[in-house]
């Protein structure tokens, strides 16, 4: 189990963690601890923590973590009544998903619900509007399960492994992302897929390592998709009591 804290007080307060991730790619499952998207949210955390003068010492622990699926075989892997595999078949799915996996946060906690835009086919899984149909799917399922003070959308443009790659090539630029698609089948050179195993070949432990050892906050917020998530962590915290100043 990963933990972020400050040491220098003697007072430190804990936050127990909820994650829910479409696969074990991005968050690792009940049985492997880590996932490169957990690395991404652990050190947010941390990156905020410590440019917060008012910041609290804080211990970050992960609490639990889901891998939603539309599977049957394994109950431990559902959640509740939203289970999930593959792509989203409509705007409604991420809704009642998040919604299921909202009323398993406990106040005090933080849960964060993963999607990729792809809940659809095609050229529909381009542009910021997509990204903005699934953002707003999963707050309305979390606003039904009156969990918002606690619990927030991760939605990376147009999938996780486009994060990763800022990270990866400190070449790309804003612009050359905003052609990244989120098509499987997309061409080389617009696919985060493929792209990204170009540049961190190896397995996802391997992946893990490299997403520790490249972070770059910074850069990261560089990217609206991004920069969304970072504002909503300070407005998580600031619901817990902590003072944190919104970002521009």
């Amino acid at each position: 189990m990963r933990k972020i804290s400050n040491e220098s007080s003697s007072s430190v307060r804990e936050i127990k963690l909820f994650l829910c991730g479409e696969g074990t790619t991005d968050f690792g499952s009940e049985g492997d601890p880590d996932g490169p998207l957990q690395v991404v949210l652990l050190r947010t955390l941390q990156e905020v923590a410590a440019e917060e003068l008012s910041f609290p010492d804080i211990s970050v622990s992960l609490h639990s973590k889901y891998v939603a699926s539309r599977r049957k075989k394994d109950s431990s892997r559902a959640i509740g009544r939203g289970m999930r595999f593959g792509a989203f078949k409509d705007q409604e799915e991420p809704r009642d998903m998040a919604c299921a996996f909202a009323y398993e946060v406990r106040e005090g906690c933080l849960g964060f619900f993963h999607s990729d835009v792809d809940f659809t086919h095609g050229a529909d899984r381009q542009g910021t509007e997509k990204r903005k149909l699934v953002y707003d799917s999963i707050k309305k399922g979390i606003h039904k399960a009156g969990c918002w003070d606690r619990c927030r959308p991760v939605v990376p443009m147009p999938r996780t492994e486009a994060w990763l790659i800022y990270l990866a090539d400190p070449n790309l630029t804003q612009s050359r992302m905003g052609q990244m698609k989120g098509n499987d089948k997309a061409a080389d050179k617009n696919n985060p897929k493929r792209l990204l195993a170009q540049l961190w070949p190896g397995d996802k432990h391997e992946r893990i390592v490299k997403t520790q050892g490249n972070f770059n906050y910074e850069r990261l917020k560089q990217l609206e998709d991004f920069r969304q998530l970072d504002n909503d962590i300070r407005e998580l915290l600031g619901n817990l009591g902590v003072s944190c100043r919104e970002q521009d």
